[in-house]
């Protein structure tokens, strides 16, 4: 008797934790989903009664403790990343060192008490110990556990096989339960792991509108042929704080002075996947979608990826990549050599002079780097640098004598979230000032195109004082799928006396094209799929995003749509308006061609060679 109430009250206790979860990641309570939670639990509960004949309520309290902890872990992971986490995440667990100031954030010492039945019913095992044998109850009750067991499992497969066809990560969760539904993810992982992908057939981008870049005709096509070219990365900046006045105060004076001889997009979004810097990189460098929940860092060793240092390698640039943090973190030192980068840059080269977080400052970065490139530039060489900003990480803290470098707050946003990531980027923009000024004194400026864009969001308001004060900002509400996830686009060609500001929509799988335009490079589709559109020349576009958004979110020149189970009870967001309308009657053609965009990408980077 005592071990079937403690076989109950553990399987209480994980359910009233899994709705807490539950609540916390869909904003609901969902029954359906409690039940499929009720099924895994009693599985697991009933494994273990059958497999263990003794110490079963210490197994109980084993796995109370762990599957607490996968609750627990779940929940933290989505504050922190917006998604779910399956067991690929928890591959990635040596990247959480680099990350425990940004953990320690998040963490609220009322997670503690989850734990507080397993200290009680410790002790109550403690108190409550028998001697007494149970072989006859086992045998008795062991149909009705097979029984159980039978359902569980049946209704279990059912349900999967139920909502097999959903495409959102986040309703596919909420119809299995989280559990089930990382179990179905992590054998899914490994199914396509042993059989493989689809076959790439290049036959298919015609089809999906796939260019590339190859007619002088278009619009600035050559106008910085033979420049050096800089790409800048910038660590979590959104485009908000670009012209923001704070109490008569410029956030962003320096990149503000910046914009306005420069052509940008404003409408420009970011598509990262799990890797996040790392990501950034690889998309911009490649034109190629982020495989969802892996990071690309990791999956991409020993592959040569056709990219923007190849192809600028093959016209005798210089290729170089510098970034603050170890070259391992997030398997870079991977990532570099399958970009084909001639050489890369990082802590053992910047020795974390003047450090900040992970490295040294972007100060730092900029000046170092800039000596780099000049002594390439004084031997005649052409070079491209890609430029990893790292400051402005979260959680947004800086040293005390940086503070005379950055905009003043006025004390409403003395401890916010909100002031803090403002005093970042606003550090960011002195950096970038200083870059400017050394690439001047170097004699660098007037023969380099020099792109900048954000890496991913940084800012997500979640308590009353942040979202009140991104309301003052902005003068509306901070839309959590159209200004969070926008990042800035900015493009300096000193030969192009024309600035202005583009409308149309953009996201990071654009920049290649739209550099290569620019640099007046031709390039086959055929031979170099590129999966974004040169951003000078396109009157339309489909910009794809999943794992911070459901796969088969996009965002094109009107809308961003999300899907729910299926296309038709999906949401469009007016980009300007941010009104909602159901997707009953919008047509379904570019979510269908969204698809099979992110099939095709993912289909070519697993048909490179290693």
């Amino acid at each position: 008797m005592v071990r079937s109430f403690f076989f109950m009250i553990t399987l209480l206790s994980l359910l009233i934790k899994s709705t807490i979860m539950n609540v916390s990641l869909f904003n609901e309570w969902n029954v359906l989903t409690l039940l499929y939670d009720a099924c895994t639990y009693t599985v697991i509960l009933l494994l273990v009664s059958l497999l263990f004949k003794r110490l079963k309520r210490c197994m109980y309290l084993i796995l109370n403790f762990i599957l607490t902890t996968s609750i627990l872990a779940t929940i933290m992971y989505y504050d922190y990343y917006q998604s779910i986490l399956t067991f690929a995440s928890i591959l990635q667990i040596n990247q959480l060192i680099a990350v425990t100031d940004s953990i320690y954030e998040l963490f609220s010492w009322t997670y503690m008490f989850f734990y507080i039945d397993v200290l009680f019913f410790s002790l109550f095992f403690y108190f409550t110990r028998q001697k007494t044998s149970t072989q006859l109850i086992e045998k008795n009750i062991l149909p009705t556990k097979m029984w159980l067991l039978t359902m569980c499992i049946s209704s279990s497969l059912f349900n999967i096989f139920l909502n097999e066809s959903i495409v959102n990560e986040y309703e596919r969760a909420k119809s299995l339960g989280i559990f089930q539904y990382q179990v179905v993810t992590f054998c899914y992982d490994n199914y396509v792991s042993v059989v493989g992908h689809p076959a790439f057939d290049p036959a298919v981008l015609k089809n999906l509108g796939i260019e590339g870049i190859e007619e002088e005709s278009k619009d600035f096509f050559g106008v910085a042929k033979g420049m050096n070219v800089i790409v800048v990365q910038l660590e979590a900046f959104q485009q908000f704080p670009l012209g923001l006045i704070v109490d008569g105060q410029e956030v962003t004076p320096h990149l503000n002075e910046f914009l306005a001889e420069s052509l940008s997009f404003d409408h420009f979004y970011q598509q990262i996947g799990k890797g996040n810097t790392s990501d950034a990189e690889f998309i911009a460098n490649t034109s190629i979608y982020p495989v969802g929940d892996r990071p690309i860092s990791e999956l991409i060793s020993s592959k040569e990826v056709p990219s923007l240092p190849r192809l600028l390698n093959d016209l005798d640039y210089t290729t170089t990549t510098f970034h603050t943090n170890d070259v391992a973190f997030w398997s870079r030192d991977d990532l570099y050599p399958a970009l084909g980068f001639d050489q890369y840059y990082d802590k053992s080269f910047f020795k974390d002079e003047d450090f900040i977080q992970f490295g040294s400052s972007d100060e730092i970065l900029f000046r170092k780097s800039v000596e780099e490139l000049a002594d390439i530039h004084a031997k005649g060489d052409l070079f491209y640098a890609h430029l990893v900003a790292m400051s402005s990480h979260h959680p947004f803290t800086l040293p005390r004598e940086k503070y005379k470098h950055i905009i003043k707050l006025p004390p409403r946003f003395d401890g916010t979230m909100v002031g803090k990531y403002l005093e970042a980027t606003s550090y960011t923009d002195y950096a970038f000032g200083q870059l400017l000024n050394t690439l001047k004194d170097k004699g660098l400026y007037d023969s380099t195109l020099i792109a900048l864009y954000g890496d991913h969001y940084g800012l997500n308001p979640e308590t009353k004082q942040d979202t009140q004060l991104m309301k003052e900002l902005l003068g509306r509400e901070y839309h959590s799928l159209i200004d969070k996830y926008k990042v800035p686009f900015i493009l300096h060609v000193p030969s192009l006396p024309a600035s202005g500001v583009y409308q149309n929509t953009g996201g990071q799988i654009d920049i290649m094209p739209t550099l290569l335009n620019l640099l007046g490079i031709d390039v086959n589709v055929q031979s170099m799929p590129l999966f974004g559109r040169d951003l000078f020349n396109s009157s339309s576009n489909l910009v794809g995003s999943r794992y911070y958004t459901p796969t088969g979110t996009y965002y094109n020149e009107d809308y961003l749509y999300m899907p729910g189970k299926s296309f038709e009870d999906g949401t469009f967001i007016d980009l300007d308006t941010h009104e909602v309308q159901p997707a009953m009657s919008f047509s379904n053609v570019e979510y269908q061609r969204l698809l099979k965009l992110l099939d095709a990408s993912d289909s070519y980077f697993y048909s490179l060679e290693r």
